[in-house]
């Protein structure tokens, strides 16, 4: 039995959504991506803000001109315009990463990630920490396991359900992420490679049931082809670069332009994928998105290059050691972005074709080596070609400006072309125009020999929104994918496909949700819908979901809540092994009440929020009666970890749901916290008065009152900030992450944000400098997840380690990092691999804070005083508890200066006495004397206990420390 979805929603009324059979909230199809032929907006350069913005406006004007309405989201007056989403979660990205400026710096880039790959692993530090049997003896009470340190793990989605089946497919069947490339082995159906955007190449031999990823030491993840040596299918060759996602035909943005130099270019493997090389490593700017091998001459590649200087057509004649293209070929054909290898003529050579850009396509009968330009094709704008499976004189095209699919014939004798319309009745899915809404984000076509009334044809294949089949390929056209109806056969954005060679029945098609298998059934008589069936769990367990943003139960490590690309909102309700899926569209920010965990928040594009109580059984709509300003594409979320656990919602300004009234409060304190977007906001465990809020725009706010009033902090780089972690037990000490590049991407503050300290590090210890978008820390431990992976830091930020593939991460953006006390993990959400959870020593004077009374003990600041003969450590502790303490004793503050050993204090135990409930007093340490010249950095360890009055308990306290010597 289907899920039975009922509900009512109109502008201003929130009603319940009461489902049967399934614990799976679904919220309405809105803002999917459809739009009539309208015309083409004006060139702009979408690797910059400004450009993109421009176009995207250009782009709605033009929409509008030609008709399409917008869609207002239920329950909110924020309006839609359906067909331009790609570029509004592009733009939003965009700005981001490249505030203050107008485009991303990838030479900052390309440095960070040599940095990384030259950096000390982080886990023999991790290592070490674990072997601390004082700290794991009380780490033992925190949850999780303490006793060792282990690799990061993969923990999905797996089975991720569909939300609802227009768009998304059939309801048993599962999603995961883009797929961009698809190839099978010469003789082996089951095994079959794909390329995925920002995931590298995965690999089955089994069909589908199982995937291993295998480019996952690739320096970055970016792809866009594979193929399999015909003649010895060991060689696999995977091409860099994200094409796809380059709408523009000028360079790369974020996606494409960090794999660029020598990151871009082809990734080759001997042995099946186990180990690899780059091959191809001198395009600027590029991406490799398609590649070919001969079958009849060993050894012959071509691979389509596109998006920058060195674009054009590639060709190998050594199996991939080397590459190389003609002077004259490179200014005949630029950005080439398909190449296509066709079947034997009467002769036995093969035709080779190659698009290029301007709505070029050329020839070559010498297998690459020389083209000719093939004339009177008509259309243009971008192009995608598909040789014939049945004839070597027969070329199909299809281009953007006028959507028309062409049939080529050529005169074997003359070499003259002849071209027919076969377009016929292409279907349009949902609406005028739209299913080309997309193009070139969505696009391809190919041909495959299929049996009809006994005969050999093409069938031509083209992949749009949907995907479409013309038996024959005569301008008959059959909608096989469905994807704009509730009978969708699989999910909507069609951006691959490939033929197995051994049999042209059997086939496999990638799309935003993944790869499904595709079966052509030869028909006697004139195919139909039934004739083709897609495999629709294939996608069950690979890892390529890209994630925006996630939030994590507090004690229960099998329960989160994610956001993802086009994937709705995957949650993990306590099966790791079966996902639902309580969402829509694009889903971005995500909550999990602490204090009551049932209660959780999720977001859809455009700034629609739903609720639910009783994780996801039932649900509803929440979203706020927007005032004037924009929600934006992304919406960011902050909880209150206290009771009863209000939600924060970012715009321009800051909005509050208050969870026991179940009203909404916006603009608190009537002040524009951003012209931009909001991004981080976080709420102080230990006072909920206490609320801090960093803007795409490089505004850093602090509120003492709950947003009644509002005091801009500075000192902070202009750069977007992306998170804000504040200490559980001190609502003044914060640490905060930021964007861009060109400075310091951790800052920390002991008194509120009244002064900041880079804790960045520096040199090729330090942290690269890389967007940065998530912080997380226990008392003694960074972490930080960055767009190149995961960064450790043991002393406080004084220098950093690289926690992602020495400890079994793929080397991928970190869109979400959170230590979870409660559960031992350390959790990640990454954009293009899915959840990883890393299990980890949490120190446990983390979780000693009581924000309700008793006294805690914390180190407010150290300052080192005194000469190099006598240095002296001047350490601040404060009672931010409520309750009294006594016997404050610091018993342990070893002393690192430059190349020194170690230093320990000479007049250890040091007791301060007592401290009253927010009382502070300094104590003064003294250390011997030190080598070292003025103005050294150093890291002092500090530990201590005191006795808590209440009940007489003792408690203890650590630290790490930077200091400075005078």
């Amino acid at each position: 039995m289907k899920n039975q979805v009922l509900f009512t929603l109109t502008a201003g009324s929130l009603l319940a959504i009461s489902l049967s059979l399934t614990n799976v909230f679904t919220l309405p199809v809105h803002a999917q991506k459809a739009t009539t032929k309208s015309k083409t907006p004006v060139h702009h350069d979408l690797n910059t803000v400004s450009g993109l913005s421009a176009y995207l406006k250009e782009l709605k004007l033009a929409k509008k001109a030609a008709g399409v309405k917008e869609k207002i989201l239920p329950g909110t007056n924020v309006r839609v315009l359906p067909g331009t989403g790609i570029y509004e979660e592009r733009l939003a990205r965009l700005q981001e990463r490249a505030y203050p400026s107008d485009r991303i710096n990838t030479d900052a880039i390309f440095r960070s990630i040599n940095q990384r790959e030259r950096m000390q692993p982080a886990a023999p530090a991790l290592q070490q920490r674990a072997r601390d049997r004082s700290l794991v003896t009380l780490a033992a009470t925190g949850g999780g396991n303490p006793n060792a340190v282990g690799a990061w793990e993969f923990i999905g989605p797996r089975n991720l359900t569909v939300p609802y089946t227009t768009y998304y497919g059939p309801a048993n069947s599962a999603l995961t992420g883009r797929v961009s490339g698809i190839a099978f082995h010469p003789t082996d159906p089951k095994t079959i490679y794909i390329a995925t955007p920002i995931g590298g190449i995965h690999k089955t031999t089994d069909g589908g049931t199982t995937w291993a990823a295998i480019g996952d030491s690739f320096p970055i993840p970016f792809t866009s082809s594979v193929a399999v040596d015909p003649n010895n299918p060991n060689i696999i060759y995977a091409g860099l670069g994200d094409h796809d996602y380059n709408i523009d035909t000028q360079g790369w943005w974020f996606g494409g332009a960090y794999n660029a130099r020598q990151f871009g270019g082809i990734m080759r493997s001997t042995d099946g994928g186990v180990t690899w090389d780059r091959t191809m490593d001198f395009l600027q700017g590029c991406a490799v998105n398609a590649i070919v091998t001969d079958p009849d001459t060993p050894g012959v590649v071509m691979a389509a290059v596109y998006g920058g200087t060195a674009a054009s057509i590639y060709r190998s004649t050594d199996y991939g050691a080397t590459w190389s293209v003609k002077t004259a070929t490179k200014s005949l054909i630029v950005n080439a972005e398909d190449v296509e290898i066709g079947v034997r003529d009467a002769s036995g050579r093969r035709p080779y074709y190659v698009v290029g850009a301007n709505n070029r396509i050329f020839r070559s009968a010498d297998k690459g080596i020389t083209w000719a330009q093939i004339t009177g094709i008509g259309g243009a704008g971008r192009v995608r070609i598909a040789a014939s499976a049945v004839s070597a004189n027969i070329l199909y095209m299809t281009s953007t400006s006028d959507q028309r699919v062409r049939k080529g014939v050529r005169n074997a004798t003359t070499g003259a072309w002849t071209w027919t319309d076969i377009t016929g009745n292409h279907p349009q899915n949902y609406g005028p125009g739209s299913n080309w809404s997309q193009v070139p984000y969505d696009y391809h076509m190919q041909a495959s020999a299929h049996t009809i009334n006994g005969t050999l044809q093409d069938t031509l294949y083209l992949g749009l929104i949907t995907i479409s089949a013309s038996p024959g390929a005569n301008g008959t056209w059959i909608d096989i994918g469905r994807t704009g109806s509730a009978q969708a056969r699989t999910h909507n954005d069609s951006h691959s496909f490939a033929v197995f060679p051994g049999d042209s029945n059997i086939m496999a098609v990638g799309n935003d949700g993944g790869i499904y298998g595709l079966t052509y059934t030869t028909s006697a008589g004139a195919p139909t819908l039934t004739s083709w069936t897609f495999a629709t769990r294939w996608n069950h367990s690979i890892g390529i979901t890209a994630f925006h943003d996630a939030d994590f139960h507090p004690t229960n490590p099998n329960i989160m809540l994610a956001g993802t690309q086009d994937n709705a909102t995957p949650a993990a309700l306590g099966d790791l092994t079966n996902w639902k899926n309580p969402g829509a569209g694009d889903g971005f920010g995500s909550a999990i009440n602490p204090t009551n965990p049932a209660i959780q928040f999720l977001t859809v594009q455009g700034g629609t929020i739903a609720r639910t109580g009783n994780s996801w059984v039932s649900g509803a709509y929440i979203t706020p009666a927007y005032f004037s300003e924009s929600p934006g594409f992304f919406t960011w979320l902050g909880i209150d970890p206290t009771a009863p656990g209000h939600l924060y919602l970012g715009t321009q300004f800051l909005w509050r749901y208050n969870e026991t009234t179940r009203a909404w409060q916006g603009h608190l304190g009537n002040t524009q916290l951003s012209n931009g977007q909001i991004r981080a906001i976080t709420v102080a465990p230990s006072n909920n008065q206490r609320l801090y809020v960093g803007t795409t725009d490089g505004k850093f706010w602090i509120s003492s009152n709950q947003g009644a009033s509002w005091t801009q902090r500075t000192g902070l780089p202009n750069r977007a900030f992306t998170s804000i972690w504040v200490n559980p037990i001190d609502p003044d000490h914060v640490r905060v992450a930021v964007g861009g590049t060109g400075t310091g991407h951790l800052y920390e503050s002991y008194d509120a944000g009244v002064t900041f300290v880079n804790i960045s590090g520096s040199g090729t210890t330090g942290l690269p400098d890389v967007p940065t978008n998530a912080v997380t820390c226990d008392a003694s431990s960074l972490w930080v997840g960055t767009d190149i992976g995961v960064f450790y830091s043991a002393d406080s930020g004084l220098t950093w380690q690289n926690a992602t593939q020495p400890l079994g991460l793929p080397n991928c953006e970190i869109s979400a990092l959170k230590l979870v006390p409660g559960t031992g993990y350390l959790m990640a959400a990454t954009y293009g691999r899915g959840m990883w959870r890393l299990p980890v020593v949490i120190d446990p004077n983390y979780q000693k804070g009581n924000p309700n009374g008793t006294g805690v003990i914390t180190i407010a600041s150290a300052t080192l005083g005194g000469t190099k003969a006598a240095p002296t450590l001047s350490l601040t502790l404060r009672n931010t508890g409520t309750g009294n303490t006594k016997n404050v004793t610091v018993t342990f503050a070893r002393l690192a200066l430059g190349g020194d050993p170690a230093m320990n204090p000479l007049n250890l135990p040091l007791n301060v006495g007592e401290l009253t409930n927010s009382a502070q007093t300094v104590a003064v340490l003294n250390y011997g004397a030190t080598t070292q010249p003025s103005g050294t950095a150093g890291l002092v360890k500090v530990q201590g206990t005191y006795v808590r009055t209440s009940d007489q308990s003792i408690q203890s306290f650590s630290g790490n420390l930077k200091v400075i010597l005078p």
